[in-house]
């Protein structure tokens, strides 16, 4: 009899060879498909703790009451109206690709020059053009990244499905959905108007940083199964290629290369990513050299961050810096390396980044650029605080932090009064 034509006569080992072969497929496929929806680690924040407040939260605990309360009335705020959609630009505001699709953000401190409108713009350190920032997509990327993290986490405290479902939405818009979703790369981030065509600058990576605190809000949704598994393989596809692009384009390269605080949010992106998508090599990688890379190359010995200190407004970029330094710490915790007890062999370390501040703290005088506000260390000695349990940093952030209702209360352990 002869075979039909769709299945060739085989050798009875031949075929047992290729069923073998076959299964092997068809397991590794489901395997990649069970890991492209696996639920992602929230890595800004301790779980755990978050657990501990919830569930304080629903025994009614009066301490955390009024934070609970402000976080509820940003998130009603936040996911008010409909969802932010890049697409949304006025036509004169696309990329010079002309796809409305493409991000495309202003260069923040970048002025007319006014002795020659077609001159390239001209950089004035320090000084916000509010207007033009305010016409282009960063704040539609804030409007965005505020109602998926600010609905997580009011759906997360308070059970209401309301804030995940708006969250969810958002993330679909913004993410997933054909018509209005965003393309994954920056290509157009922080333009100079009448410079180098209107293109991208690798600075500008840092107008996406906030979507570090989003993706562990995404993560906490997941734990929620508030997040279909379609669209959960939908967002691991977007934040893969935007991994991808943040690592092998120009502008990313460039910005990995930064020497200031660019280059901490450049590694907490790729860190955010790499942790969501479950790039285990390259989220051990970026933290396994975050220290010697980083940390030793902007903390002096003494602790000061001079490159900070050198711009216009030092007082806010070097506390900018440290909170951002602290970020990292945060992160690199979830995933079990230990930042704070690294010392180089000089002394610079964060935690004499973090003592160098201390002395501001005390009253003594503000001897750089800027004006110094002791406020702006709060976030950063909060998580150092509730990170490390260091003694002095968090006496100076229960110091500092006396705000009932600060969001703080929530995240943080050293701020809910728990181990």
């Amino acid at each position: 009899m002869t075979p039909p034509h769709f299945l060739p006569f085989l050798h009875p080992r031949e075929m047992l060879m290729r069923i073998f072969f076959l299964l092997a497929v068809v397991a590794v496929l489901g395997a990649r498909a069970e890991e492209a929806v696996a639920e992602a680690p929230v890595v800004a924040w301790n779980i755990t703790h978050l657990e501990a407040v919830r569930e304080r939260l629903h025994q009614n605990d009066a301490a955390l009451t009024p934070a609970l309360e402000r976080l509820r009335l940003d998130a009603d705020k936040s996911i008010e109206g409909p969802p932010a959609a890049v697409t949304e630009k006025v036509v004169d505001a696309t990329a010079p690709s002309q796809d409305p699709h493409d991000f495309v953000s202003f260069s923040t401190y970048h002025w007319p020059d006014d002795k020659d409108p077609q001159a390239p713009w001209v950089w004035k350190d320090g000084q916000f053009n509010q207007p033009m920032i305010d016409r282009y997509d960063y704040t539609r990327l804030k409007r965005m990244t505020a109602c998926v993290t600010d609905g997580a986490l009011a759906w997360w405290f308070t059970g209401e499905t309301r804030y995940a479902d708006a969250a969810v939405q958002q993330l679909r818009v913004w993410f997933i959905a054909k018509e209005t979703r965003m393309n994954p790369h920056l290509e157009f981030a922080q333009f100079i108007p009448n410079k180098d065509g209107n293109r991208g600058h690798p600075y500008g990576i840092i107008d996406a940083r906030n979507l570090v605190p989003m993706l562990s809000a995404v993560a906490l949704l997941e734990k929620g199964t508030l997040l279909p598994a379609e669209d959960r393989t939908a967002l691991r596809a977007w934040f893969r290629a935007y991994l991808t692009w943040l690592t092998e384009s120009r502008l990313g390269q460039e910005e990995g290369k930064a020497t200031n605080n660019h280059s901490i949010f450049y590694d907490q992106q790729i860190i955010a990513c790499a942790a969501f998508i479950g790039d285990q090599q390259r989220l051990q990688e970026v933290l396994g050299q975050f220290a010697q890379r980083r940390m030793a190359g902007q903390i002096e010995p003494d602790g000061s961050m001079v490159r900070e200190l050198n711009r216009a407004d030092g007082a806010t970029y070097a506390t900018f810096n440290l909170t951002a330094l602290t970020q990292v710490m945060v992160m690199g915790k979830s995933c079990g390396v230990d930042l704070w007890a690294w010392t180089s062999s000089d002394g610079r370390s964060l935690a004499k980044a973090t003592q160098w501040f201390y002395p501001f703290l005390q009253g003594t005088a503000w001897a750089h650029s800027g004006t110094f506000q002791a406020r702006k260390l709060t976030d950063a000695l909060v998580m150092i605080g509730s990170v490390t349990g260091d003694p002095e940093a968090t006496a100076q952030a229960r110091a500092l932090d006396k705000d009932v209702a600060s969001r703080r209360k929530l995240l943080f352990p050293l701020m809910a009064g728990t181990p």
